[in-house]
């Protein structure tokens, strides 16, 4: 989705391909969430109002970013990481044989794309975290912005946990 417009990846996402699905969905919802707690430190770093906690919102900004960053990442992977189980589920199934194999093979590939969700988990719910902190000494007038960003994040965790 990096170079697709929302407009392009909403309707993949409601098409008969296999990807992008929820996990991609998840990353995307975490991804808003990161960005709305970034733009929740722009407004207050740089403002007399806001000096002393100044040093604290960089510091969550930075990580914010590197979230925001990260989750946009696992969008792509997610998709990636999610075709080897829509094959693995192709595979034949008419002998015993052949079952065996392809349950393997669906398990291995589950396993495996587990890994992306189990990641947007991680991140999400590391920075859900500053919500706290920028609703209180933030600037003030993005505090809804925050409120929005926490429930995003709870979401994108809650959303991934699906994959795993």
């Amino acid at each position: 989705m990096c170079d697709d417009s929302i407009k392009k990846y909403t309707e993949d996402l409601g098409s008969n391909n296999p990807v992008p699905g929820g996990g991609s969905a998840a990353a995307l919802i975490g991804s808003l969430g990161a960005g709305l707690l970034e733009k929740a430190c722009n407004f207050t770093i740089g403002r007399e109002k806001y000096k002393a906690v100044e040093k604290d919102i960089r510091n969550i900004l930075d990580k914010a970013a590197a979230a925001r960053s990260r989750l946009v990442e696992l969008i792509e992977l997610d998709k990636k990481a999610f075709l080897p189980v829509a094959k693995a589920y192709k595979l034949p199934k008419d002998t015993d044989k052949q079952k065996a194999v392809r349950k393997q093979k669906i398990g291995g590939a589950n396993k495996e794309a587990a890994k992306v969700p189990a990641e947007i988990i991680q991140i999400c719910s590391s920075i859900v975290s500053y919500c706290d902190k920028l609703e209180k000494d933030g600037n003030q007038l993005f505090v809804s912005d925050v409120k929005c960003a926490r429930q995003l994040l709870k979401a994108a965790a809650q959303a991934a946990e699906n994959f795993i």
